[in-house]
Order: C-alpha cells, then sequence, then structure tokens
C-alpha cells in the first residue's frame, strides 16, 4: 500500500510541475506581449555575496 501511495504523491508532483511551468510560459507570454520582457522575477532578490558587499564597503 506505501508503494501505491509514494507512486501517486510522484505522479502527483510531477503533474504539479508540469502545470508551474505552463503557468510560467504563460506568464512570458504576457509579458512579451504587453512589452515588459525584462521586468524582474517577483521571487525575492538573491542576497548579495560576501566578494560583492567587501568591493561596496571599501568603494
Amino acid at each position: 500500500m506505501d508503494i501505491v501511495n509514494v507512486l501517486l504523491d510522484s505522479i502527483a508532483l510531477d503533474e504539479m510541475g508540469s502545470r508551474i511551468n505552463e503557468l510560467e510560459q504563460s506568464i512570458n507570454d504576457l509579458r512579451a506581449e504587453i512589452g515588459v520582457e525584462s521586468s524582474p522575477s517577483p521571487v525575492a532578490p538573491v542576497k548579495p555575496k560576501e566578494e560583492e558587499l567587501k568591493k561596496e564597503g571599501s568603494a
């Protein structure tokens, strides 16, 4: 029974991943239509690396 649950969970995750990819592509298509291809992603910005912080501090 556990194998069946694992298999179903795996299938569900694959389907969700596919759906997310489709939604991301739709968002990109809509952005292209309205001319905001270069707008930043809604994902949180990446923290600056230690090297970048050192450069800014010495400038």
